[in-house]
């Protein structure tokens, strides 16, 4: 028997290269009923969404990172897919700005550190 998708749990593709802070992150959003793909860089993140995508709901990703940054990232998931729908996160306001200067309202921005409460409001917003 099939699950229908109304009823299954949201998939969040969580990218983040502080493990600590992945591993934190993942266990609050699976306490509040996701389930979660981690990916510890970009690179491995576009892997995880080319093989996933159709089913990730949202993709939660921090900005400065080793590598390929969080912005690159995010231009190459709009770049496969203009309805991805995406949540950038920094410690920086200037990286916000920049994301809101170049994407508007099509990402959504949240200011670290974060807590349970807050990724409680994000995924009410995000299942709207």
């Amino acid at each position: 028997m099939s699950v229908p998708p109304e009823s299954r749990n949201p998939l969040v593709l969580v990218v983040e290269d502080e493990e600590k802070l992945l591993e934190i992150t993942t266990i609050r959003l699976e306490d509040l009923g996701c389930d979660v793909l981690g990916a510890e860089n970009a690179t491995k993140a576009l892997e995880l969404y080319r093989e996933h995508g159709a089913q990730v709901d949202f993709v939660f990703t921090d900005l400065r990172m080793d590598g390929m940054s969080g912005f690159e990232l995010i231009a190459a998931l709009l770049e496969l897919n203009p309805e991805v729908r995406i949540v950038a996160v920094s410690a920086l306001i200037d990286e916000l700005d920049a994301v809101r200067a170049r994407w508007g309202d099509r990402v959504r921005m949240m200011l670290k550190p974060y807590n349970t409460e807050e990724l409680q409001m994000l995924l009410r917003l995000e299942s709207a």
